[in-house]
Parts: C-alpha cells; sequence; structure tokens
C-alpha cells in the first residue's frame, strides 16, 4: 500500500492511477490523515463491437424523413431550451 499527501497525489496522478493499475492500493492524506483510498477496478473484456452498416455499404438507407427539418420544439431543446410539455 501506497500513502501520498494530496499535494503528491495531484502533481503526480498518473503514476497513482499506474500503480492502480498494477494492482497497488494508495492512501491519499490531508497532512498525513488518512482520507480516501484508490483502488484499481476488475477489467471486463467486452465483447468485440460488430461494425453497423455505413454509407458505403450495401443495404444501407436513410429514411426520407431524415432530411425533413426538426420540430420547433426540438430546435429549441437542442439549443439548451425546454421543450413545451404534451398534454
Amino acid at each position: 500500500m501506497r500513502t501520498v499527501n494530496v499535494h503528491e497525489a495531484k502533481a503526480k496522478f498518473s503514476e497513482v492511477l499506474a500503480a492502480t493499475e498494477r494492482g497497488e492500493t494508495v492512501v491519499i492524506c490531508r497532512r498525513n490523515v488518512p482520507i480516501a483510498e484508490v483502488r484499481g477496478i476488475e477489467r471486463i473484456n467486452p465483447m468485440p463491437r460488430q461494425p453497423g452498416l455505413g454509407p458505403t455499404a450495401p443495404g444501407y438507407q436513410l429514411p426520407d424523413t431524415f432530411w425533413q427539418p426538426l420540430d420547433g420544439d426540438l430546435v429549441t431543446a437542442f439549443a439548451g431550451g425546454e421543450m413545451a410539455q404534451a398534454e
């Protein structure tokens, strides 16, 4: 187990993360009083992602509605406003 103070943890954060990847536990202290513990997590090897159809692949089609303008409320929502609530 490795112990570092907050200032050192901030300055050498990449090294702290590298230590956790090696399986070490790093205790972070403030004025030599432990306040946090950083540990690695178990890696999960996901199944390889299957690529989807792309614009050059046979059978790839966009619906005609894709090219139609968006509803005004939806445009407002994308711009950070709120959508009107449906009653």
